[in-house]
């Protein structure tokens, strides 16, 4: 086994930030290659992950319920205590390994595979990241952010392999996370982030798909949600107000007049 290039932070285990990166290395490895990895400190983490993205050849990964092959241009995300043995299955695999903290809900992508051809662009942002870790450790935030957008890129990157299908599908996804967070202060920056987008493109699959802003789609729904609360109970405008998580009764009765042409009070007196 040869590692090209590494860096670990250990101390970023207690730093208490979800996608906090612990380590990273890129690993070139012959047929003879197996690595028990339940010795290993991080196996003991429950809120560690590990990427791995193979480059040349192809391994496999062995976890306590299932194996998964790794050829090339395959990537995966899998929880680090499940993975139990790595191992190559050719004669040359070549493949990138990053162990990073999250707290919120990594299963979303955990055990799924994706095929993307490894491409320059992508090259660059992986040494950026491994020369940073190496060079500049402290410079924690930093790195943290260079793997958020290295994993949107390809995310972003599986989406337009099959665009329509993609976006229609991440679309669905987002809107049905929109619904069920509807009674909290939702921004578009935490919904970026937690389906692993920039801003911008969130922005564009919403456009894509229903003609408006990430931000005009929450407002409505939330319009929504209002005129069936005015409705259906005796709550009043400020608990309503309170409840969708609007800065003050003041600010939802003018995105209600807004939205509906009238205000909260008035729309109760015309059911």
């Amino acid at each position: 086994m040869y590692i090209s290039a590494s860096f670990y932070n250990p101390e970023n285990l207690v730093d208490g930030q979800g996608n906090s990166v612990l380590g990273a290395r890129t690993v070139s490895a012959d047929e003879n290659y197996r690595a028990d990895m339940t010795k290993d400190k991080l196996s003991e983490e429950e809120n560690v992950f590990c990427f791995i993205r193979t480059m040349v050849g192809g391994g496999a990964v062995e976890t306590k319920s299932q194996n998964y092959s790794l050829e090339k241009d395959s990537f995966i995300t899998l929880r680090r205590s499940e993975i139990t043995a790595v191992y190559s299955a050719c004669k040359n695999w070549s493949y990138l390994w990053i162990d990073f903290i999250s707290y919120s809900p990594e299963q979303t992508f955990a055990g799924q595979k994706h095929i993307l051809a490894f491409s320059e662009r992508e090259q660059n942002i992986v040494g950026e990241m491994l020369e940073t870790g190496i060079n500049f450790p402290e410079e924690t935030d930093y790195i943290r952010s260079i793997f958020l957008h290295y994993r949107s890129f390809l995310l972003f990157g599986i989406a337009h392999g099959n665009k329509k299908k993609g976006n229609s599908s991440l679309f669905a996804e987002i809107c049905g996370y929109i619904q069920k967070k509807i009674y909290t202060k939702l921004t578009v920056a935490e919904i970026a982030d937690l389906f692993y987008l920039s801003p911008r493109r969130l922005h564009q699959i919403f456009v894509e798909n229903i003609g408006m802003s990430p931000k005009k789609y929450i407002s409505t729904q939330k319009t929504l949600k209002a005129k069936s609360l005015l409705e259906s109970t005796s709550l009043s405008v400020s608990d309503i107000a309170d409840a969708l998580c609007y800065d003050s009764a003041y600010h939802f009765s003018s995105a209600f007049k807004a939205a509906e042409g009238c205000s909260p009070s008035e729309y109760r007196k015309k059911i």
